[in-house]
């Protein structure tokens, strides 16, 4: 379930995220702004492997820029099977230096993670993940395929 409500501490979250952001960026993706590293998002899912519900907030930077924040509810495991979600990246055909931030449930630490510092793939795959201890990760995976480059094959 997306909430769309924005709240001072939302507002506040944001404004720290841009700050790591930029600190952080400088050493790997040069002048905020150039696209040096360029790459795409070719997908970005959500799951839920813990037992207890939890809100997800996720926010995308393209070259610096806002292109994606949204809030995401995902019930706990029920029966085996983790609850998830997969996130529209109508805005991610754009290759550019992708900083994708997640936080569980509100809290003031924000996991960050640039795609310019996994390498020169084309394409990444992100899993924003609550594992079954309730913690918060990102893992990728390069993915030529995820953005619609059939020119790549497996190597043999």
């Amino acid at each position: 379930m997306l909430r769309s409500q924005t709240t001072r501490r939302r507002v506040l979250g944001a404004v720290g995220v841009g700050v790591a952001g930029i600190v952080g960026g400088c050493a790997s993706a040069g002048v905020l702004g150039e696209s040096e590293g360029a790459t795409q998002l070719g997908e970005l899912q959500l799951s839920n492997s813990h037992v207890e519900s939890h809100s997800v907030d996720l926010i995308v930077r393209r070259d610096g820029e806002l292109v994606h924040w949204t809030s995401h509810d995902l019930d706990g495991v029920e029966n085996n099977v983790s609850d998830g979600e997969t996130v529209d990246l109508s805005w991610s055909q754009t290759p550019g230096s992708y900083v994708i931030s997640a936080r569980l449930d509100d809290a003031e630490r924000w996991e960050t993670f640039a795609l310019s510092d996994l390498g020169d793939a084309p394409c990444y795959r992100l899993l924003v993940k609550v594992d079954h201890e309730g913690r918060l990760g990102i893992w990728s995976m390069a993915s030529p395929d995820a953005c619609g480059d059939d020119s790549a094959t497996p190597a043999e």
